[in-house]
């Protein structure tokens, strides 16, 4: 995929969200857009999935392939600073800086509202902070994401915008 250079986004992390299910003879069948943000990202992901025809592996159940459905974010970024978050914050947690630990992770689920393990580590922040509600509610977060078979694609990145 290529970031689509005539699209002008304020956010650095731009995410498509698209539901689809893979048959049990490995084709993409219904195909539903859940969230765009700009035609051009979505259209960019549409043919990177045209494209993948024919490489995709059917699920199975009990060895018998099974048609299944799935949801996969799709992340175009500006830069690798999502990532850099990321790591800050598990670095902070790690050393036990919760302050510093949450606020890079904040940012962090702000470009990715889709990282389970972001949720994770803040849930655990705040049990350090004793603040039990957020760190539920985070925990609530996690199961609705389990409820997805969500497939993560990854970041995109590109240098500069033109």
């Amino acid at each position: 995929m290529k970031y689509p250079q005539n699209a002008f986004q304020d956010d650095p992390v731009v995410n498509v969200v698209l539901s689809f299910i893979i048959d049990k003879d490995g084709n993409i069948d219904s195909i539903k857009v859940l969230h765009q943000p700009d035609y051009l990202f979505t259209l960019q992901v549409l043919s990177a999935l045209d494209k993948s025809k024919g490489l995709w592996i059917p699920s199975q159940v009990n060895g018998r392939p099974i048609d299944k459905k799935y949801i996969a974010n799709f992340k175009f970024a500006t830069s690798t600073e999502p990532s850099d978050l990321k790591e800050k914050g598990l670095r902070s947690y790690k050393k036990g800086d919760m302050e510093k630990a949450l606020k890079n992770i904040d940012i962090a689920i702000k470009y990715n509202c889709y990282d389970k393990e972001l949720y994770e580590v803040r849930s655990k922040i705040y049990m350090n902070l004793n603040k039990i509600d957020q760190a539920n509610s985070d925990i609530e977060k996690i199961d609705s994401i389990n409820n997805y078979l969500l497939i993560d694609m990854g970041f995109g990145y590109i240098r500069n915008r033109m």
